[in-house]
């Protein structure tokens, strides 16, 4: 293996262990206690997982080192990672990304507006029994969503507009900051059908807690990008 595929392993186990440690912080605070989960053996699964990661980066890194004592690499230039910078801006400004993402957009937006209330979900897997995922309680979110997705969409067009791309990036942030609030509510309302098993339940609990600690990590990336587009943008 080159070494920069184990400094890119070593990236990758760090933020896998980081996204879980994230997840078992997220499910302790804000799962409701009245939710009736095993929230204490999940969070120890959850914590062995992420102590089996770390023992791993530790070895990587630790072979890494020896690697790099051996055959010590020249870091790369100012000017390269500044070439980097500038091809990220134009990537973001490309206008077939843009054109896609905005279809996207609008097709998920339509979909959830019209057909919110037919998502099915299956109750009993031996009988075939089918309900709806959503109880009427989630019709207060359909609007927060629609909004969330032209914020998404917005913010994306002004990147084709003659402002600062910082801007447009910012304004990313902004939204993925309110999703995140968005997110914790559904948390917290669990506006889903009350005859799922308590194995679903605990199912739906996980995946919600794992989309707002992956908007935790995209908020985070999104105001670096940010901070590099103020940096570098017009040097």
């Amino acid at each position: 293996m080159q070494k920069s595929e184990m400094l890119k392993a070593i990236i990758s186990l760090a933020c896998l262990t980081l996204a879980f440690a994230l997840t078992a912080m997220v499910f302790e605070m804000v799962v409701p206690d009245a939710a009736g989960l095993p929230k204490a053996s999940i969070v120890s699964t959850i914590g062995t997982v992420v102590g089996a990661m770390i023992l791993a980066i530790v070895v990587i890194s630790l072979i890494l080192a020896i690697i790099y004592i051996v055959d010590s690499r020249a870091k790369k230039s100012e000017d390269d990672r500044l070439q980097r910078i500038k091809r990220s801006i134009k990537e973001s400004t490309s206008v077939w990304r843009i054109a896609i993402f905005a279809i996207v957009t609008l097709a998920w937006m339509a979909v959830l507006y019209l057909f919110w209330r037919d998502i099915p979900i299956m109750l009993e897997v031996n009988a075939g029994t089918w309900r709806p995922l959503f109880t009427e309680k989630f019709a207060v979110f359909v609007p927060f969503f629609l909004a969330l997705g032209a914020g998404m969409i917005i913010a994306n067009l002004l990147y084709l507009l003659p402002v600062g791309k910082w801007v447009a990036s910012l304004c990313e942030t902004a939204v993925s900051m309110v999703s995140l609030v968005l997110f914790y509510w559904i948390l917290q309302v669990f506006p889903f059908n009350p005859d799922l098993p308590e194995l679903g339940k605990t199912g739906l609990y996980i995946l919600l807690v794992l989309a707002i600690v992956g908007i935790l990590i995209d908020i985070i990336t999104k105001a670096w990008k940010t901070l590099k587009f103020i940096v570098y943008e017009k040097k």
